[in-house]
């Protein structure tokens, strides 16, 4: 996997489709788009996974990130807005550094969108 550097202008225009997960299974997919979003946290300086869920959203480029995209319900503000799958959360919180990392309110559903 390269770790080409992806800016956040990129991502906005879809400068980096040569760079986007190309392999025929969906577990390599998801590993590589993780760390595409994880990079651009980092490049961002974006600490927190909900801002970046924010920005991606207000920027309609979740289909840069089809493997990991999705719709997500929490328990205690009832919200349901477009974010990342569990399996994803967790790749990149440890991709941050962050595995013990645990939000404020329960992912009570996620589903594919």
């Amino acid at each position: 996997m390269s770790q080409t550097q992806i800016t956040w202008q990129d991502l906005i225009e879809g400068n980096f489709k040569s760079q986007q997960p190309t392999a025929e299974n969906g577990k390599d997919n998801l590993v590589q788009e993780c760390f595409l979003f994880s990079q651009m946290m980092k490049e961002q300086g974006i600490t927190n996974i909900s801002h970046m869920n924010n920005l991606i959203t207000r920027a309609n480029s979740w289909d840069k990130f089809p493997s990991i995209r999705r719709r997500n319900s929490f328990e205690e503000s009832g919200r349901n807005v477009p974010g990342i799958s569990p399996e994803a959360f967790k790749l990149v919180q440890q991709h941050l550094g962050n595995s013990k990392y645990r939000g404020k309110d329960y992912l009570v559903g996620s589903s594919e969108y």
